[in-house]
């Protein structure tokens, strides 16, 4: 029971910075400096990868809405991994890469039109 309590309140901790990180970053993302917004990218690209379905549902929220101040190299590195989790056997990797995509074409319909993996993110 005690473990149950910890891991709700883990969750429930997590989800709160997530909606304070999404405000932060709809309403000042281009402020951040890009050391932080790349450490924030590699956190978000782990948590689409959570058990928890709230958890994964912000953090890709979140990416998609990153995405705008990504450039290249780091959009293409994500739509790879995308890619890999979409195949995966966990049914929360590739929900997770399925809500960031949805998200990435949100908020940044071109960077994945016109991203050499699009043809493979369709298919």
């Amino acid at each position: 029971m005690v473990e149950n309590d910890n891991d709700t309140s883990d969750v429930g901790v997590r989800e709160a910075f997530l909606i304070a990180l999404k405000g932060v970053l709809k309403h000042a993302g281009n402020s951040i400096s890009a050391p932080v917004r790349i450490r924030v990218y590699d956190n978000l690209r782990d948590l689409i990868l959570h058990d928890d379905d709230q958890v994964r549902v912000s953090s890709a929220k979140i990416l998609g809405i990153t995405s705008q101040y990504m450039e290249g190299e780091q959009l293409n590195d994500l739509f790879e991994g995308l890619l890999k989790s979409s195949s995966s056997s966990s049914w929360s990797a590739r929900h997770g890469s399925l809500l960031t995509i949805s998200s990435i074409l949100r908020h940044k319909f071109s960077a994945l039109t016109g991203s050499p993996s699009f043809r493979l993110i369709v298919d």
